[in-house]
């Protein structure tokens, strides 16, 4: 069940890879550098504050999955409140901080930031609440359906702007809002039967509880994983953002489709999975499945980098190729470790996270003041390298030290993970040939 789920969450996220990347081409292409990196300005910090707001009540609902049973309709009602309210409290801290945040010289852009955070973060709480819902009863299909709406909305908007001539970074932004507003209509077409319940103090309790228990690490994961874009925004050029955003892009899409499936599937398995000596197995198997397809991916496409991107975004942003080349090596240990990290949740164990996103945000600190100095944006890149291979030590200690699962077990490559390949990719075949 869990390889054709896996199977399953792959072509997903290789049509989410299609689609984003055709929007972030064609955003590049028609924004150019400077509007590109304005677009990532305004809409940066009201995306940072959704994912913030959802408390991780998603993955509450996840881990809580063996014991939702006939209160499905109260979990759903009862996590769909919390992730409005949550959201609805962020919107009023952030709106006087988005002044400072923008900086003077995006002063004409704060009233559409402003607008864009009071649609965008209740919106992404709401559809971040119904996906909890649907990975919990591990309805995949109708998961990854819907996980490919935003951007395909998001691509149809920027199309139909493109013909009709309205390329501006307002019209993108709105374009961007109404794609997830599509997408949150979409999910409660589908799934509002999964909302008919009374919503109680317990479940309330239940879910807060168990969320905030693993949101000390989202909010570190977030900070960690958009440290860099934050210096960025506040010590560089639009300019410089832009060729930062592309290379980002670049590096992250296509490794993300397939490691990303992994910890998608394999979390709400292994917390339904009653045996832990079971759990620890397929968790250790995919593991070294990770390892190998990154292995075998990032070579050639670090060779490919310096063609592939000016031609993909355009000559403007030849710039960016070792920026994307350098987040391209930072994706390995950053992949594996957000893998460990998600899988554990299935046993309750949360501090792992955070002392990884720790360890990985103070190496990133301590690093990005004299490598920026010395390197610009490239700088600002080693050292997310650095912080994640941080993150990944300490995750590897834990598997170690509290499940015996040891480092030379899954980093390395041996015969077996070597053979388990084989029989995946042949597997791929017979169902591309079906």
């Amino acid at each position: 069940m869990i390889r054709k789920a896996w199977f399953n969450t792959v072509i997903a996220n290789l049509l989410l890879l299609v689609t984003g990347m055709a929007t972030g081409v064609l955003s590049a292409r028609l924004l150019g550098p400077e509007g590109r990196g304005l677009l990532s300005a305004v809409t940066f910090w009201p995306m940072l504050v959704a994912g913030l707001a959802t408390l991780s009540l998603p993955e509450a609902i996840v881990a809580r999955s063996a014991t939702i049973g006939r209160d499905a309709g109260a979990v759903g009602i009862s996590a769909l409140l919390l992730g409005l309210l949550a959201g609805a409290s962020a919107v009023m801290i952030l709106a006087p901080a988005l002044t400072y945040l923008l900086g003077p010289e995006r002063a004409d852009f704060r009233i559409l930031a402003l607008c864009f955070a009071i649609g965008w973060v209740p919106v992404w709480n709401a559809n971040a609440m119904l996906v909890g819902l649907d990975q919990a009863s591990q309805r995949f299909f109708i998961v990854n359906l819907l996980r490919i709406a935003p951007s395909a909305l998001y691509l149809a908007g920027l199309c139909s702007l493109w013909i009709t001539g309205n390329v501006s970074v307002r019209a993108f932004a709105w374009a961007m809002l109404a794609a997830a507003v599509l997408t949150l209509a979409l999910r409660l077409l589908f799934g509002w039967r999964r909302l008919l319940g009374v919503p109680d103090k317990t479940t309330l309790a239940a879910l807060l509880s168990v969320g905030l228990r693993f949101h000390a690490h989202a909010v570190l994961f977030l900070l960690a994983s958009q440290a860099d874009r934050m210096v960025l925004l506040l010590a560089f050029s639009d300019a410089d953002i832009g060729h930062y955003v592309v290379a980002t892009t670049f590096a992250q899409s296509g490794l993300a489709a397939v490691t990303s499936a992994v910890s998608f599937v394999l979390f709400p398995a292994m917390a339904a999975e009653p045996d832990r000596a079971r759990a620890r197995a397929l968790l250790a198997l995919w593991l070294r499945r990770t390892v190998l397809l990154l292995y075998v991916v990032v070579p050639p496409s670090l060779a490919i980098t310096p063609w592939l991107l000016p031609f993909l975004f355009g000559p403007a942003f030849a710039d960016a190729v070792p920026i994307a080349a350098t987040l391209l090596l930072a994706m390995i240990p950053l992949a594996l470790r957000e893998t460990i990290i998600r899988c554990v949740r299935a046993f309750g164990e949360a501090r792992v996270g955070v002392a990884s996103e720790g360890a990985s945000l103070a190496v990133f600190v301590l690093a990005v003041g004299p490598l920026m100095l010395a390197g610009g944006p490239i700088g600002i890149a080693a050292a997310r390298l650095l912080g994640q291979l941080a993150g990944l030590f300490v995750c590897a200690q834990h598997l170690a030290s509290r499940h015996d699962i040891v480092p030379s077990t899954w980093l390395l490559p041996g015969r077996e993970g070597v053979a388990d390949a084989l029989a995946i990719g042949r597997s791929l075949v017979r169902r591309a040939a079906a």
